[in-house]
Formats: C-alpha cells, structure tokens, sequence
C-alpha cells in the first residue's frame, strides 16, 4: 500500500508516496512525537469525548476520575470478543494527583485499585493496577487486572 499525498513538516515527499509503501522510521518518530503533543493540547476534549467515570481506590480516600478504557481480547478469540475469565484492560488517564492518576503515586505504592466494568454494559468491580504500559508528561495508561 502506498501512501500519496502526505505532507509533512519538511516539505511533500518526491513522487507522492514512499518507496515500498513503507514509512522510514525517523519520520514516524517525528510523525508519532507531533502527534503526542497535539493530543496533550487538546486533552480537555479528548477526555470530553470518549471517557468514561472510574473511580480510583488508592487506600485512603477514593476519587471519580474520567478514564479511557480499552478492553483487551485474548488472541485466540474471535475479533471483538471479551476475556471472560480473567479480564484485562487499559485505562488511559491523566498524568494527574487530582484529574486522573500520576504515576508517581503507583511508583510509591503498587496496592491500588480502580473500579470500572470487566466489560461494556456490566457493573463495576475493583481492578488492581498491574503496570504502567505508556507515559507522557499528560498521560499514563496503566493495565489493569
């Protein structure tokens, strides 16, 4: 598959597609790093848009936050299919002590749990986070399990 007509910082690239159809990875990292930071700028209507309330338990006083939840599927189900036996799930939050989740506050402790649904349309049960699985200066996304 090429890609034509793409328009980058440093100009368009001769002939309208890359060879092979292959993005070089230098660009990707300067494409994906643009990226990041537009989505850190528009955070506020990200989270508008497409979170959901958790609540994170961190032991001592519990807080609503809005998170972005992503349903993982085991490999060997059909596309679109839930785990049933044991759920595992991101959540993408803000990089925040108030608004979302700091890593920071996981670093010091790993005994903290959010309370979300194991899946779309059930009641929620408490999940422990496992791991941070991505970090910027705005956003963490944790597994859960």
């Amino acid at each position: 598959m090429a890609l034509r007509n793409v328009h980058f910082p440093t100009g368009h690239w001769p002939g309208g597609h890359f060879p092979g159809g292959h993005w070089p990875s230098e660009l990707v990292e300067e494409v994906m790093s643009n990226f990041d930071t537009l989505i850190d700028g528009c955070k506020e209507h990200i989270i508008d848009m497409f979170s959901d309330e958790i609540t994170f338990q961190p032991g001592v006083l519990d807080r609503t936050i809005d998170a972005i939840i992503n349903y993982i599927a085991d490999d060997n189900q059909s596309p679109g299919a839930l785990r049933h036996k044991s759920p595992l799930i991101n959540i993408k939050v803000l990089n925040s002590n108030t608004l979302g989740i700091a890593a920071s506050e996981i670093l010091e402790n790993s005994a903290f749990y959010v309370s979300i649904p194991p899946r779309k349309g059930a009641d929620a049960r408490s999940f422990q986070i496992k791991r941070i699985v991505k970090q910027t200066a705005v956003w963490v996304t944790y597994e859960v399990k």
